[in-house]
């Protein structure tokens, strides 16, 4: 990146990004419990080289007296970063250009690989043969977590790295199988995320919450198999 004498600024740039991921996963079940296992190996060859074994573990237990399915996972998840503009924001502190937009000489560069522990517990409960109600609540902490800043008051985005991040937020999705030809779906949700020391643009916390999210969908069919769907979503959120 160089300032030309007319203000302009040009920016050549490349590398190549390459991620390789291999995984193993197997169910079991006995009697009313199941169990699902897996391992992943994800190998990132980027600006940066990283990998991580990634175990993920869930298990089930279907309460048949009552209809209802309880549910509790675990993933470790490898986070790499986003391509777009990936080259600039690995500049950092060693563009003169970029301290002077962005701001302060602590900038940390290149962005590293996020490492992140994800659980879930839900709730499926069958109320007869026409309603289904899955309730799900998710906590994810993240090392490395990313975001997108603006690169001073121009239209180019490029990730940045905070140092720790938790979002966490139930969701309820409610459904009605198959009756006679007419499904219907619903999905509300709510989350909240929290972002901690920015590594490139200095010290910060940051939080972010969807107040309310809804999703609605319904399918009516004729007798041709032909269907139409009608969506509706209502969102409000805080930046």
């Amino acid at each position: 990146m160089r300032q030309h004498p007319n203000g302009a600024v040009s920016f050549r740039g490349r590398a190549d990004v390459k991620e390789l991921a291999l995984y193993l996963q197997d169910t079991i079940s006995v009697g009313n419990w199941a169990f699902n296992v897996g391992f992943r190996e994800d190998l990132y060859r980027g600006i940066v080289h990283d990998s991580q074994p990634q175990p993920r573990v869930g298990f089930a237990y279907n309460v048949k007296k009552t209809n209802s399915v309880l549910r509790v996972s675990y993933s470790r998840i490898l986070e790499t970063p986003f391509n777009e503009n990936l080259i600039l924001a690995s500049l950092g502190a060693s563009n003169p250009i970029i301290v002077d937009v962005i701001g302060g000489a602590s900038l940390q560069a290149p962005i590293r690989s996020g490492q992140r522990n994800q659980f879930n517990a839900g709730l499926q409960q069958a109320f007869g043969k026409y309603l289904v109600v899955d309730a799900d609540y998710l906590w994810k902490y993240t090392h490395n977590a990313y975001d997108f800043s603006a690169f001073g008051n121009t239209p180019i985005f490029f990730p940045i790295a905070w140092k720790n991040s938790k979002i966490d937020g139930p969701s309820v999705r409610v459904s009605m199988p198959n009756f006679h030809g007419f499904t219907a779906l619903a999905v509300l949700a709510h989350v909240r995320a929290r972002y901690f020391h920015r590594r490139s643009a200095g010290w910060a916390r940051a939080s972010r919450e969807e107040k309310y999210f809804a999703s609605t969908t319904t399918r009516p069919s004729t007798r041709q198999h032909i269907s139409n769907t009608n969506r509706g979503k209502l969102f409000r959120g805080s930046p």
